[in-house]
């Protein structure tokens, strides 16, 4: 591409089609102005002396970056930074107005830029890179071949036509106006290929690594190393150069795709410096043999680069998505062992803690009393001629009787630590950690009078209301003494209740020590 037909490129835009916020005036500024300098960047330094071939044009890059990152309402500040950028290079002193002349066609460049770079290529961005995820393999291949070729081509046959019907060089000359038309494409191809890829992926979101990089021990060597290599393939020995691609892997293969592109665009911008100043083991006698020579070693160097880090990409995904399914997993079948570690331990009628349940708290609690030298009282709960009432009522209404009076029990016996468990048929269990035989005594008549309360009906009883006899036992554990001995003497208290008549609480008569084994 000559410098009068260095002309800027815009591209893609963020796929998915969410709605932004109205780009900014300090967006704005900020696109004009690097567009800016880039363009003069390449035409200074990125132009063949001796020649107005230019090798490498990253605003097309830097365009569709912005289109991404800002959406398409983006497009003004493109379109003055390329008329901008341009427009004092296509002044033609031989023409009549030579102002007016570049503002015409300045003006006309930066509209096919803008119309075929910027919305073109955010068309085929969005249709190619649907998902806005650039960092797969298959994302990769779109953009290279179906999102940054087409516009390339297509922008510079247009500006192609454009100068040579304007007079900047005869358009009948065929051989010029392909050396031209190609020459322009390859270097907006060039921009896409190193600045675009940079600037997708380091203004994207989605690309941030969770780890970020240490900076000063990884990704500055590596800067360090590339100038090396660069400086010798350039200044000593060509063959160096080959080391360059051995870094590039390196960097893909533990750094990712922000730091492949960025290691592929140093290197572009240092290659292309050194072949626009004919050094360097690019810089050839024929100047589109140089721009050729250069474009395919970066195409060799940056398209393996690329579809390493993205198969890394992609391997890493993943590996979290199985972990993350196995989390998963692993937490549905916790919450599995967990509901099913409640069923085993609760009594289906009631909802209570079932027999297993009592036997392991009661062990568990008479380790703690004994080694903490407390008290542990145990009450024994049946409910009074519950077998008449079942002959009477009915079975179903049996179930409901017995949820009944153990919501009841649950609702007397609150205290942190307490349990109250169904032990069996119509008897139900307390553990009462801390408590004395008077304490349990007290819980027991509240107990009963809780029922006398609630007056449930029952047809074959003498007090026609639902009661219940209670047992109570405690003791301060020690040795020789057992958990099954202070059952025992609950139970044997609860039989002298039923003895004497039913509907009252009854404490233990011995003390542990006359049940010891």
């Amino acid at each position: 591409m000559s410098r009068q037909e260095a002309v800027p490129v815009a591209a893609g835009a963020l796929p998915g089609a969410v709605l932004r916020a109205p780009v900014t005036l300090q967006q704005s500024a900020t696109v004009f102005v690097v567009y800016l300098v880039l363009g003069w960047l390449g035409i200074t330094y990125g132009t063949i002396g001796g020649s107005s071939l230019s090798m490498l044009w990253l605003p097309s890059g830097i365009s569709l970056a912005a289109c991404v990152r800002y959406g398409t309402g983006i497009w003004p500040a493109i379109w003055l930074g390329s008329f901008a950028t341009n427009a004092p290079f296509l002044v033609d002193a031989a023409a009549q107005s030579p102002v007016l002349k570049a503002v015409l066609v300045g003006a006309l460049s930066a509209t096919i830029n803008t119309g075929v770079q910027a919305l073109f290529a955010h068309a085929l961005y969005r249709r190619y890179i649907a998902d806005g995820n650039i960092q797969s393999a298959r994302a990769i291949v779109n953009f290279l071949f179906k999102v940054a070729l087409p516009p390339s081509v297509a922008n510079m046959l247009l500006l192609t036509l454009l100068l040579g019907l304007a007079g900047y060089f005869d358009l009948g000359n065929v051989p010029l106006a392909l050396s031209v038309w190609i020459a322009g494409a390859m270097a907006d191809y060039h921009g896409y290929f190193v600045a675009g890829l940079f600037g997708i992926t380091w203004m994207n979101r989605a690309t941030r690594q969770a780890r970020r990089p240490r900076w000063r021990t990884m990704v500055l060597p590596l800067c360090a190393v590339l100038v090396l290599l660069v400086g010798v393939s350039v200044f000593w020995h060509r063959a160096a150069i080959h080391l360059v691609t051995m870094l590039g892997m390196l960097a893909a293969l533990y750094w990712g795709l922000r730091a492949a592109t960025g290691f592929v665009l140093c290197a572009s911008l240092a290659l292309t410096a050194a072949t626009a100043h004919h050094v360097g083991p690019f810089a050839l006698n024929d100047n589109l043999g140089s721009l050729i020579a250069l474009l395919m070693f970066v195409f060799g160097l940056g398209v393996p680069i690329y579809l390493l880090a993205a198969h890394r990409y992609e391997l890493m995904r993943s590996k979290q998505e199985l972990e993350d399914k196995v989390a998963e997993r692993t937490s549905a079948l916790r919450a599995l062992n967990q509901r099913l570690e409640i069923l085993s331990n609760s009594d289906g009628l009631t909802g209570l803690a079932n027999r297993r349940h009592f036997d392991a708290v009661l062990e568990r609690e008479w380790r703690r009393a004994a080694r903490d030298g407390a008290s542990l009282a145990v009450g024994m709960v049946d409910v009074d001629w519950f077998k008449k009432y079942n002959d009477h009522h009915g079975h179903a209404a049996g179930d409901a009787c017995l949820r009944a009076v153990a919501q009841l029990l649950a609702a007397q016996v609150g205290r942190a630590g307490d349990l109250v468990a169904r032990y069996g048929g119509e008897e139900f269990v307390l553990v009462l950690p801390g408590s004395t035989a008077s304490d349990a005594l007290e819980l027991a008549h509240k107990i009963g009078a809780a029922m006398q309360a609630a007056a449930l009906p029952h047809g074959d009883s003498p007090l026609g209301i639902v009661t219940a006899s209670i047992g109570v036992a405690a003791t301060v554990p020690s040795a020789g003494q057992t958990a099954a001995a202070l059952v025992q003497a609950a139970d044997a208290a609860l039989y002298r209740a039923k003895a004497q008549g039913r509907n009252r609480a009854v404490a233990a008569q011995a003390g542990m020590a006359a049940l010891a084994a």
